[in-house]
């Protein structure tokens, strides 16, 4: 059987294309003397004739520009994408909705004509983060059942017919 043939045959056993398969140096008269398929088989488990491993695509170029950025290097401004305002309104939508989510959440704490004051300062960008917010709130007594603006509130008057009741006695 021709090396042609052999080839052709061990590449259908092997589910693969004709140029992967190859044989030993030194064995070409071996598998000239082949003549039927279970010969080829048997030139396979001998290992005679083998598949070529894949070689796929090699990670060196990869790992070398990881260890570089691991280092800190190739982060300048060409390699940003996008507008550089672009990445300053990422920071701020961020910014943004953990504070709004915050005021979501003290909704029945705050009167609805203060909430509504707030939430366009913090669109307006007033306040850095969500415990700058939490400040403001509690310096102005804004949160309703804090220990701030409790103390802020004035001692509650006593009932007219309590005060008389004193007076007497």
């Amino acid at each position: 059987m021709s090396m042609k043939t052999v080839k052709r045959i061990a590449a259908y056993l092997f589910k693969s294309g004709v140029n992967k398969v190859r044989v030993k140096p030194g064995h070409e008269s071996r598998v000239a003397e082949t003549l039927t398929r279970e010969d080829v088989r048997a030139l396979v488990k001998e290992g005679i004739v083998h598949k070529a491993e894949s070689r796929g695509i090699s990670r060196a170029r990869g790992k070398r520009r990881a260890e570089q950025k691991r280092k800190g290097r190739m982060r300048g401004m060409g390699k940003t994408k996008g507008h550089k305002a672009g990445l300053a309104k990422e920071q701020w939508m961020a910014r943004v909705r953990s504070q709004r989510m915050l005021l979501t959440g003290l909704r029945g704490k705050i009167a609805t004509s203060e909430r509504r004051r707030v939430y366009y300062m913090i669109k307006g960008g007033v306040f850095k983060s969500k415990a700058a917010l939490m400040n403001y709130l509690k310096d102005n007594n804004l949160v309703q059942g804090s220990p701030a603006a409790e103390a802020a509130k004035p001692a509650a008057k006593k009932p007219a017919a309590a005060e008389i009741d004193e007076e007497e006695s």
